[in-house]
């Protein structure tokens, strides 16, 4: 009898073991991807598209990437780059390749990576706000909220 007991409490010591180190992991994974400064230009009426700017820091020891992006306001969401070819300014679908290196920032603002929004089912007016869903490869998903900025906003002001 003291058998069975010493058993059934050394299974429920394990189990709970085994829950608080996956809801360790659950949260080791959580914070290593911290995302800021979530924002937006407002758009006139009509306008089919919009751009998302930001910063994601990667405080973990091992490199992530953001995947894809997700926004009830849109169609379409697509990480971009500006970049100059020859001449003239381009826009390039990264795909799932934006990679957030371990212990650094990566920063989503003009003239660079930014989350371009197509297919826009409502214009985007200054002081709203409106969420966004970043799916990262190790992180998993990370929920933020944009706020959306006039349409004259400038980086420097």
């Amino acid at each position: 009898m003291n058998f069975i007991r010493r058993y059934n409490s050394l299974g429920l010591i394990a189990f709970m073991a085994f829950m608080f180190l996956v809801s360790c992991a659950s949260y080791a994974a959580e914070t290593s991807i911290k995302v800021t400064d979530v924002w937006s230009k407002a758009t006139p009426n009509g306008a089919k598209t919009a751009v998302v700017y930001m910063t994601i820091e990667n405080s973990g020891a091992t490199a992530d990437r953001l995947i894809s992006v997700d926004t009830s306001l849109a169609d379409k969401a697509q990480v971009h780059m500006m970049m100059m070819d020859g001449s003239s300014m381009e826009m390039r679908d990264m795909g799932e390749n934006l990679s957030i290196p371990a212990q650094s920032k990566v920063e989503l603002s003009p003239n660079g990576y930014h989350v371009m929004l197509m297919g826009l089912k409502q214009a985007l007016t200054n002081g709203s706000h409106f969420n966004l869903s970043l799916h990262f490869a190790k992180a998993g998903t990370i929920n933020v909220v944009s706020e959306v900025k006039p349409i004259n906003y400038s980086v420097n002001q």
